[in-house]
Formats: C-alpha cells, sequence, structure tokens
C-alpha cells in the first residue's frame, strides 16, 4: 500500500521521506500523522525532536503523511463533507473534531452524547511499570470517558496517564487511537518537518544537524487576499523562490546599503550590558539577547511597585530604537531608489524581538522561546508590510539576493562606492571605485556625482552607500516640485511606519488575568487592560484596543526622520 505526503499549501521539499522518519516499529504503524508546533530540541535523537503532544493541541492539517488503508479513506471522505458542511470552522476545525469523536462517523451534526464518549486519546502503547508495558487496542478506547475518571477502569486511567507524563517528560514522540479507536494518530517529527517559525525566523536547521525535508509556510505576515506577499518574500529571502525569470537575476542596476551595523552599535551597547550575556539553554552562543532583563533591572533601579507594570522599560524598546533608525536610512534608500531607477537591495535586518499576535516572553514567542537565538536574521514581514512596498511599485531584492548563484559575476563585481564624508561645500572626489561627496549633499548632487563617475570610468551595476551616510549625511532637500516632495513623504509614511506592529510583553502584563475580568464585566475588552509597546520616536504604551488613538502622526513621523522638503536652489 501507497504512502502520501499532501501539503494544504506550497512546501519546499528538501529531501524524499526516507524509512527511518516515518518508522512503522516505532510508531506502532500509525496511519495519520499532523503537523504540530512548539519548542525544539536539538541535541536529542531525530526520533525524538520535539515536546510538542498530540494530546490537547490544535492539529495543522498544512502538512499530512497518510498511509493508504481503508480507515484512511473514510477518514478522508468524511472530512471533505464536514469541511464543505461547516458553519463555525474551516478544513481544520473539522478535522480536529473529527479525530476527537465530536461526531459519530456519517451521521450529520455533532455527537449529541459528546461528554459521554470516550475519551479521544488512547496511547497505542503503555508503559506504567508495576503494571508492564502493553499494546493497547481500540476496544480500549470504550472503557475511558472524556473525563479520564471512571472509577471500575481507574487502573487503566493510571496507566494512560503515567504513560502520557513518562513520555511528555522523556521527549517521547507517541501515537493514540483516535477517531472512535479507528485511526493511529501521530505528530510528524519537528526536525523534519518545519513550520514557518522554526524554519524562517528560529533557523533550526542552521544549528539542529538535522535536514529538514518540508517546510510549511506558517507563522508568517504579509499576506493579502490579492497575493501571498509575506510567502513568496520568505522563500525568497532564503532563496528558495524558483519561479523568477531569469531577468529578475540579470537585468538593472541595483543600490545597495551596507555597514548598518555603525549605526546599530552603539544603540545597542547600553543595553548589552545588560541583556546581552548566554544561559544554559541557548542555542546558538554567539547569539545570546535576553531583553527580560532589562524590566528587571529597570524596576530595580527605579523602585517600581509591582502594581504598576505599565512604568517598566518595555523588553523590546531596544528593538523599537533600531527599527526607527534602520527607516531613516531606508526613508532615503528609497528616494534614490525612486529618482535613480536603481533596484534597492534590502540590508539584512536584525531583530532583537519577535513579531508575535499574542504576549512575548523575554522578546520571544513563547513556546520554545528559551531555544530561539536573538538577535536573530528577521524576515521582511516581521517589521513591514510588504504589500505596501508592491503598492508603491517598489522595486526591492532581498538581503541575500549577491549571494544567489543566479546573479552572474559581472553583476556581483561591478560596484562603485558612494561616500558622503567630505566637509559640506566640497566638491565631490572622483576615482576609479569611489564618490566622495560633502556631508549634506542632495540626492540631486549625488545623482549628478554618479553620472559623472559613469562618463569617465564607465556604468556599474551595484552603487554601495553606507547607512550612516544615507540617513544623516544626505540633506532633506529636493530641488524638484513640492508636489513629487509630498508625494515622497506619502509614501515612506506608508511603507515604514509601522502602523501594525505591536510588541506586548508577559514582563508588562504579569496583572492581566486580574484586570481584565472587571473590563470584561462592564463590557469592554479585557485587553483594554494590557500594556504594549508601539513603534514611534517617543515610547507609547497602549493597548491592542486603544492604541490608534494614542499614537500621533508626528510621533510616527519623526520615528521615521524628519519630512522631506521643497528647496528650489538644493541642486
Amino acid at each position: 500500500m501507497g504512502q502520501l505526503l499532501g501539503p494544504q499549501v506550497a512546501l519546499p521539499a528538501f529531501a524524499p521521506p526516507v524509512g527511518p522518519l516515518l518508522n512503522p516499529s516505532r510508531f506502532a504503524r500509525p496511519s495519520f500523522m499532523a503537523d504540530c508546533t512548539t519548542s525544539f530540541l536539538p541535541a536529542l535523537s531525530k526520533l525524538v525532536v520535539s515536546t510538542c503532544g498530540v494530546i490537547g493541541h490544535e492539529h495543522n492539517t498544512g502538512m499530512l503523511f497518510m498511509r493508504s488503508r481503508n480507515a484512511t479513506i473514510e477518514l478522508t471522505k468524511e472530512w471533505q463533507v464536514r469541511a464543505l458542511e461547516t458553519r463555525d470552522g474551516h478544513d481544520q476545525t473539522e478535522f480536529n473534531r473529527i479525530l476527537k469523536g465530536l461526531y459519530f462517523p456519517g451521521v450529520p451534526g455533532k455527537n449529541p452524547t459528546y461528554s459521554y464518549m470516550p475519551w479521544p486519546y488512547m496511547p497505542i502503547y503503555l508503559d506504567k511499570p508495576e503494571a508492564g508495558p502493553r499494546w493497547t487496542s481500540r476496544d480500549d478506547m470504550r472503557h475511558i470517558p472524556h473525563n479520564g475518571q471512571l472509577k471500575p477502569h481507574s487502573n487503566l486511567t493510571d496507566e494512560i496517564w503515567h504513560t502520557i507524563r513518562s513520555h511528555k517528560e522523556n521527549h517521547i514522540r507517541d501515537a493514540y487511537w483516535m477517531w472512535h479507536g479507528r485511526l493511529k494518530v501521530g505528530n510528524l517529527p519537528m526536525a523534519e518537518f518545519l513550520n514557518g517559525h522554526m524554519f524562517f525566523t528560529r533557523r533550526v536547521q542552521e544549528y539542529s544537524g538535522v535536514k529538514p525535508i518540508a517546510v510549511h509556510l506558517t507563522y508568517q505576515f504579509g499576506d493579502t487576499a490579492d497575493y501571498v506577499y509575506g510567502k513568496r518574500q520568505r522563500l525568497r529571502e532564503l532563496g528558495m523562490w524558483l519561479m523568477e525569470e531569469d531577468k529578475y537575476f540579470t537585468e538593472g542596476s541595483f543600490l545597495s546599503i551596507v555597514d548598518d551595523h555603525e549605526g546599530i552599535d552603539p544603540i545597542i551597547e547600553p543595553y548589552a550590558k545588560i541583556a546581552s550575556f548566554c544561559k544554559e539553554s541557548d542555542s546558538v552562543k554567539d547569539k545570546c539577547w535576553h531583553p527580560q532583563e532589562l524590566s528587571a533591572a529597570d524596576k530595580s533601579a527605579r523602585s517600581i511597585s509591582d502594581r504598576d507594570p505599565a512604568s517598566l522599560m518595555d523588553p523590546c524598546k531596544p528593538h523599537l530604537e533600531v527599527q526607527g533608525w534602520m527607516r531613516g536610512v531606508l526613508r532615503n534608500a528609497l528616494v534614490l531608489h525612486k529618482k535613480t531607477s536603481r533596484t534597492f537591495i534590502l540590508p539584512q535586518f536584525q531583530c532583537y524581538c519577535e513579531r508575535h499576535w499574542w504576549m512575548l516572553e523575554d522578546g520571544r514567542i513563547p513556546a520554545g522561546a528559551k531555544q530561539m537565538p536573538m538577535p536573530y536574521k528577521c524576515p521582511m514581514d516581521h517589521i513591514f508590510e510588504p504589500a505596501e512596498w508592491y503598492n508603491h511599485k517598489v522595486d526591492f531584492r532581498e538581503p541575500a539576493f549577491l549571494k544567489d548563484a543566479r546573479v552572474p559575476e559581472e553583476i556581483r563585481s561591478s560596484k562603485l562606492r558612494v561616500l558622503l564624508e567630505l566637509p559640506p561645500g566640497r566638491e565631490p572626489v572622483i576615482s576609479a571605485d569611489v564618490v566622495n561627496l560633502a556631508n549634506q549633499s542632495t540626492f540631486e548632487q549625488i545623482m549628478d556625482a554618479i553620472d559623472k563617475h559613469q562618463a569617465q570610468h564607465g556604468h556599474r551595476r551595484i552603487v554601495e552607500m553606507k547607512a550612516v551616510h544615507l540617513r544623516d549625511h544626505v540633506s532633506t532637500c529636493i530641488s524638484t516640485t513640492q508636489r513629487e516632495v509630498d508625494h515622497f513623504n506619502m509614501m515612506c509614511t506608508q511603507i515604514l511606519d509601522g502602523r501594525l506592529v505591536e510588541f506586548c510583553s508577559r514582563d508588562r502584563n504579569y496583572l492581566i488575568g486580574e484586570v481584565g475580568p472587571p473590563l470584561e464585566a462592564q463590557g469592554k475588552d479585557s485587553k483594554e487592560g494590557m500594556n504594549c509597546s508601539y513603534p514611534g520616536k517617543w515610547p507609547v504604551t497602549s493597548n491592542p484596543v486603544m492604541w490608534n488613538k494614542h499614537i500621533t502622526a508626528e510621533n510616527r513621523q519623526a520615528w521615521i526622520g524628519p519630512l522631506l522638503k521643497f528647496c528650489p536652489s538644493a541642486s
């Protein structure tokens, strides 16, 4: 009988599934396996790589391994019908309801005797020492109700819970009887079947020593109803988007930002004295950043009361400062990109907090937070909305573009370095590979110097500029028209202001369980009691409900940098 790996979305394959990975003897020939997301233990063997269990989890339908069995075929038919008829869910919701016994197979509607149905998880192998190890059968499920406490069968109940606890403590991937005992179900091993967070953000494949088979494009932002911009950008950033035409790599000229560390390091340095150190649990010892220590140090230094978490420094404050600084760089790079028609190569963004739709722990998504290296190479959609870049017709490339083997060597080696180091008012100095202009040169003066270099030394495919020079050494004056200036200001604000990004840390929200219920009793959203940080030049503490009323346009603009202005004489 054949086997099938059935994806819900595009799954880049790295290696074919092999026998040892899905070893039937290890899992008593499971008929069905589903992806699940939690922490990852790289030091353990391939068959013991995830603390994620079947019990209590919403099973993800993005990657499914199905054995060709009659029961699996019947489940698939039932799933199709339930997904088409659902009124309060979707395909994944119905998949979980079916497995957990909320329906009688083939009978319309939910199970009316759900409370009395067998408990949905029966380990296929019980491991209680005094009872002796034994295999179970589907018939054993009939003896265990959902609450797992039926007294006449308490011995069996004890065996089940002992097995579950023991295997969880030892990080053993289990398989269970489910769907009224008709199927054996388990989880795909995390190391080989990675979700989007583990692969694109945490990048466990770079330090686990395990080669993935596939990655599910989840845990990403940036998609719209029109196109999957976020998914495509993530694949591009790792050189895995294989649908580009050759001209994507071979045509055009480029603008590249270099040496951004010269501006970022001074921002991070004061915080690094507290937050930059390694713990035993850190997976990558040269990426040790623990921003929760900033909140603890601030509480001690300023004697902040336990009842006043809103006054604590947000662990993501350094991250917001770095991102604000980088946006000043990108603002001027975007203008130069538009005025020179050079394709803009994004810098490699470094992040000091993750983007998440709920609370962060130590600046990280809670599941497996201890193993998340930080700072990390953050995907574009962690700090921007990719669709905005396309809406404004920004022609850009991913940070690793020039390292892609599809880029010809004649492009990579054709570089011109543009500096802005001379005293204000000095004439540009032009040499074979470098153009050096005066500090506070205008965009027009930079373009003119590049043109003069081209006339003397030929066209260069790549113009490199230092991040610090782009941000601080370029004049805000533009000599064209006020209308163009207004257009540039609007474009940069919409692309760069980060209005959809928030950071909610548990370090400042440990009282939410106390303040939330009274708000709900008043008919309000309990989230109004949260203390979250929002982008702005000056720190903004608000909540996911009221944030838009607390952030001024002036604050957001100051975060990016001063507005461009019309100067008729700027040439």
